[in-house]
């Protein structure tokens, strides 16, 4: 049967008299009604019950990227009102206190780690009282996961300088040299449209709720393994979150900064287990990520870089050193000091060539206590 001249193209039913099909514009423009009209009545229902789901540690800042969540109470971190790992603290210097303040990334946060104890900062206050038993030492933990050298200077310029640390311990070096993000380096994309709507984002709750569920369904262990292997993407392809010159800069910035205010820094470089070459680190870290050992060295190439910068700093501002990169390499570097995970379906992971374990950080802040700038501060300024 041959279709009538106004049927509806592959139907052969005629529309009804005087109604038009609504063009594909006007569909999509009703779902994006819907779909923002379920997204505010979901996020007021949630709201409204009262529901806390704090999915994460870490909240976006449209400046920072992100921050430590205010408030957050987790299985193993405490962050403070003020965004430190922590318990409170007040602005202002109790008399004869020693202000010690540890900015870095997650080896300074202590993410991976069982306990809170376990952290670098707080094994450095252990550190620090049973070198020092007549002096009190106040240590804050700066740490943030994934945090640049970039967003450690915004960070100190902005907030953590008004704390008056007498003592800024320094601690980047890994994430500098992660893959770019999508909008460019860490100072390009800071400050944009783009992570203006991502911190905005980030304060709902029907947002936190799909990521702490994306979180359950990838796991930790599979978090790490990601990081792993933007690191080889980041060499291969040289574009970096901070480049070397910008990573430079930034330590200089933060030295003169806290040296203004009355303080003094200590830069640490970062010990790798890929400097147990291509004998041990290098093929551990190769099988963990399914790559080849020529890309994991090309990471350890370019990480090699980032601490040599470290030392020149250290050197052209006069800035108090702990090369704990070398410092390691001089006793082994032993596996037992950095973490690794437990073993799944009956098979060991290779170990992480990232973060310490606890014995390791418990290493570091040793080497950090005993670094001049503890010994020849005075507690009052």
């Amino acid at each position: 049967m041959t279709p009538k001249l106004h049927d509806a193209p592959g139907t052969g039913e005629a529309p009804p008299p005087g109604k038009k099909r609504p063009s594909a514009r006007r569909k999509l423009l009703l779902s994006a009604v819907a779909l923002v009209f379920s997204f505010v009545v979901a996020e007021g229902l949630l709201h409204v019950a009262g529901i806390e789901i704090m999915a994460d540690r870490l909240v976006r800042d449209p400046v920072l990227g992100w921050r430590n969540r205010p408030g957050y109470v987790g299985e193993t971190f405490r962050v403070n009102s003020r965004g430190f790992l922590g318990p409170e603290l007040e602005l202002e210097k109790a008399p004869g206190v020693v202000r010690v303040v540890c900015l870095g990334d997650s080896c300074t946060a202590g993410d991976l780690l069982d306990a809170p104890d376990q952290t670098y900062p707080r094994q450095l206050a252990s550190a620090l009282a049973e070198r020092y038993p007549t002096r009190t030492f106040e240590v804050i933990n700066a740490g943030v996961g994934s945090y640049s050298s970039f967003q450690g200077r915004a960070w100190l310029e902005q907030e953590l300088i008004h704390l008056r640390p007498n003592v800024l311990v320094v601690y980047f070096g890994w994430n500098d040299h992660w893959s770019a993000r999508a909008g460019g380096t860490d100072r390009k994309v800071s400050g944009s449209a783009v992570e203006r709507v991502r911190a905005w984002l980030g304060w709902s709750k029907v947002v936190q709720l799909f990521v702490r569920a994306w979180r359950q369904v990838r796991g930790r262990r599979a978090a790490v393994a990601v990081e792993r292997g933007d690191a080889i993407g980041a060499a291969a392809t040289g574009k970096l979150r901070v480049p070397v010159g910008e990573y430079e800069g930034n330590l200089k910035a933060m030295v003169e900064l806290v040296r203004r205010k009355g303080g003094q820094a200590i830069l640490l470089t970062a010990a790798s287990y890929l400097e147990l070459g291509t004998k041990r680190g290098i093929p551990d870290v190769a099988e963990s990520l399914g790559g080849d050992a020529s890309a994991v060295q090309a990471v350890n190439r370019v990480h090699r870089q980032y601490n040599e910068r470290v030392r020149e700093v250290a050197q052209a501002t006069g800035a108090c050193l702990v090369d704990v990169a070398r410092l390691f390499e001089s006793e082994g570097m032993p596996q037992r000091l950095f973490w690794r995970p437990a073993p799944q379906g009956g098979k060991a992971i290779p170990i992480d060539f990232i973060h310490l374990s606890p014995e390791g950080y418990g290493r570091l802040a040793r080497y950090v206590a005993q670094a001049p700038p503890f010994a020849n501060t005075p507690p009052e300024r």
